[in-house]
């Protein structure tokens, strides 16, 4: 059994320890005085600071996994101390903890490993596993209570550890589900790898979260995000409820533009995350349940002026735009965009992409599967750069297509990679069949 300092493996912070409990102090128990292994023995508890606190009652097995002492688990293995054992806790009365939940809450992978790989082999401790997994998992024990960060370097190993064990956490399908809030917790990377990971394993982009009762989509957490998180997922190949609405039927245009920006730096995160929606495809003509508008819903004259510029762009671009947001933008405060605009789409109804047949003014309209069958042949990276960014295609910058269409570029860009997505897709089933 590897040690908690071998190279590569983990340096614990032991929450907490019972300081009797000895490799010598357990061999007395059971060889001298005939103590069963599995027998609930009192001890006093130590915490890190080392403060002593009232008595609790263990199995040795439990108190050797707090102490990490791998020396003394491996001796009460061999003398048949039963994994499955479960204990009173001393702090809340009534729950009952394992020896591999105990690992799990005190953050010791190369013990968890041990246990897992090493050790539970037979189908009732394998049951037992996936027991904990539940109860563990969705009782927020891992990703919550017992502060497990998925920033740790050994998280993506500790999940593998358990996929890899055979447990169906995929079966949890349901707006709290395991890897729902696994995936919403892998978002916190900034390179998505481990986001990625998730997706692979099974995990719905297009999930919702349960927060104080009440069911909100991924995207919702997102909506004032700093980084990429909000764009990562809306442009995600599988993504498709943009359009999701909760109470009060508020869609994410509402809920981004009523939050607050506390600051100027918070204002470029917004204006982004607007054009992020906008992009995507977000419906601008969704009703609340009191009949208002996204744009008629804040008293933020910069967010609103913003948002009437993006609703000229999107008029004069050709897309749905509803009567109540065309009145919002009639004022001659608009005519230079609109101007502008004009001049934009006639520019891109009158140049074919490539050597395809479409224009760029039918790529903002076309449906993604059209536009994968029309730009099948064409060199979109050639175009767009794409292929450099396909891999990190939430973050990538469209500045091609910004310095040939200033204004609807960001828009293209969204559309070519979507289907240059797709073409990829398609061109792996083809070689699949």
């Amino acid at each position: 059994m590897e040690t908690k300092n071998s190279k590569g493996s983990l340096n614990f912070v032991k929450i907490c320890s019972y300081p009797e409990l000895t490799l010598d102090y357990a061999k007395d128990l059971i060889e001298n005085k005939k103590v069963n292994v599995d027998e609930i023995i009192e001890f006093k508890v130590t915490y890190k600071m080392e403060v002593l606190v009232q008595k609790v009652y263990i199995t040795l097995i439990y108190g050797a996994v707090v102490n990490q002492d791998e020396k003394l688990i491996d001796y009460l293995l061999k003398h048949g101390a039963d994994l499955n054992v479960k204990r009173g806790c001393y702090y809340q009365k009534g729950i009952k903890h394992s020896v591999l939940h105990t690992a799990i809450r005190h953050r010791q992978y190369e013990v968890i490993k041990y246990l897992v790989n090493d050790v539970t082999t037979s189908e009732e401790i394998v049951k037992g596993i996936t027991d904990i997994s539940e109860r563990v998992w969705f009782g927020r024990y891992l990703i919550d209570s017992s502060n497990f960060s998925l920033y740790h370097e050994n998280s993506l190993k500790f999940l593998k550890l358990f996929w890899n064990k055979g447990i169906d956490l995929v079966k949890y399908k349901s707006p709290s589900s395991l890897l729902s809030t696994v995936l919403m917790k892998a978002l916190q990377f900034p390179n998505f790898e481990l986001a990625e990971e998730v997706l692979a394993d099974g995990a719905d982009i297009n999930c919702s979260i349960y927060l104080k009762d009440k069911s909100f989509p991924l995207t919702y957490y997102f909506l004032s995000d700093s980084l990429y998180r909000l764009a990562f997922i809306v442009r995600h190949p599988k993504f498709n409820t943009i359009n999701a609405v909760i109470e009060d039927n508020r869609s994410m245009l509402h809920h981004l533009i009523l939050k607050r920006s506390a600051n100027q730096r918070a204002e470029s995160y917004f204006r982004r995350n607007l054009i992020t929606l906008l992009t995507a495809g977000i419906n601008v003509n969704i009703v609340d349940s009191d009949n208002k508008l996204a744009i008629d819903c804040s008293d933020d004259n910069a967010k609103v002026q913003y948002f009437k510029r993006c609703i000229v762009l999107l008029l004069v671009g050709g897309y749905d735009v509803c009567n109540k947001n065309i009145e919002a933008v009639q004022g001659p405060e608009y005519d230079e965009l609109r101007n502008r605009c004009r001049q934009e789409v006639e520019k891109m109804e009158g140049m074919k992409i490539g050597i395809s047949r479409m224009s760029y003014y039918d790529a903002l309209h076309w449906s993604i599967h059209q536009m994968a069958v029309y730009l099948k042949f064409v060199d979109l990276n050639e175009i767009a750069s794409l292929n450099n960014c396909l891999f990190y295609y939430w973050t990538c910058e469209p500045k091609k297509l910004t310095e040939m269409f200033p204004l609807y570029g960001r828009f293209l860009h969204f559309k070519l990679i979507k289907a240059a997505l797709r073409i990829d897709l398609l061109k792996q089933s083809a070689e699949i069949i």
